[in-house]
């Protein structure tokens, strides 16, 4: 069973206590940094071992570790992060959209290029989970959890 680092009550009470002492923009900042960079970090780990030790295709892996990491991700976000009101039908689709875009570039360079990714899969994956975490951050605070009106 695999352990994400973000998943546990020992995560919620430092978040709470982030949350309470930090001013607003520099709190967000850091909690989507944490919290996407423990996925991102989870996302390296299992992509990359999908890959090397159950021998998947880097695109196959990729569908399967977001498929994982999604739903404890999003809801870590939207609560920590950006503390958003969004109902989660509409907050959901649009956090999961933005993923599925981001990450579509992942999985484009993994079709191209899967022969160099499965010779360096964690530099490769590593890489991917960085510029899509860079790309996601604006698209997280202004559509997918921006405060309801």
């Amino acid at each position: 069973m695999v352990h994400l680092p973000f998943a546990g009550s020992d995560w919620r009470a430092a978040a709470a206590r982030l949350s309470a002492s930090t001013p607003g923009r520099l709190r967000e900042i850091i909690l989507f940094l944490a919290i996407g960079g423990s996925a991102a970090l989870a996302y390296t780990v299992l992509s990359a071992a999908f890959t090397t030790w159950a021998g998947l295709r880097p695109s196959l892996a990729i569908l399967l570790t977001l498929a994982l990491l999604i739903p404890p991700t999003y809801l870590a976000q939207r609560r920590f992060t950006f503390q958003s009101d969004r109902e989660h039908l509409s907050a959901l689709p649009r956090y999961a959209g933005t993923q599925l875009i981001g990450n579509g570039v992942g999985l484009l360079g993994a079709e191209m290029f899967p022969t160099a990714i499965r010779s360096h899969a964690l530099l490769a994956f590593s890489i991917i989970a960085v510029v899509v975490a860079t790309t996601n951050y604006g698209c997280l605070k202004f559509w997918a959890f921006r405060r309801s009106q």
